[in-house]
């Protein structure tokens, strides 16, 4: 899914009605990734760590709408805005500390990995069951 550049891009394909259950999900997530890195703020104050989870927020709300709020998709985009959020809270040290863009924006890329990897291991294993019928 790295050839989704732009959360307008994954709009779009999600709301093409070819794409199966874990496509979808992987466009998704793909999408609210793209969103947040063509938005990375330029400095790593508090405030810009805030505006990065908000332009996340956001890319989940208008890839929510764009697929009619497919339970499957709602589920994946919210399990990577929870990680994020927990991520946030779990590291925030008031006036002193707290996780950067960059941080935030490495976090949910190898979040995205794992998720990526785990629906191809449950479409490996779909298909093997669907073979052994």
């Amino acid at each position: 899914m790295e050839h989704i550049k732009s959360l307008e891009q994954a709009l779009h394909l999600l709301k093409e009605a070819s794409a199966n259950e874990t496509s979808r999900n992987n466009i998704a997530v793909h999408g609210m990734y793209a969103h947040v890195k063509s938005n990375m703020p330029d400095t790593s104050f508090y405030r810009d760590s805030l505006q990065l989870i908000n332009q996340l927020a956001f890319a989940k709300y208008k890839i929510d709408c764009a697929c009619s709020h497919s339970l499957p998709v709602v589920k994946a985009t919210s399990e990577l805005m929870l990680l994020v959020q927990e991520l946030f809270a779990q590291e925030v040290i008031p006036c002193t500390e707290w996780p950067t863009p960059s941080e935030l924006l490495d976090f949910i890329q190898h979040h995205i990995e794992i998720f990526q990897n785990n629906s191809d291991c449950a479409d490996e294993s779909e298909n093997s069951m669907d073979h052994s019928r």
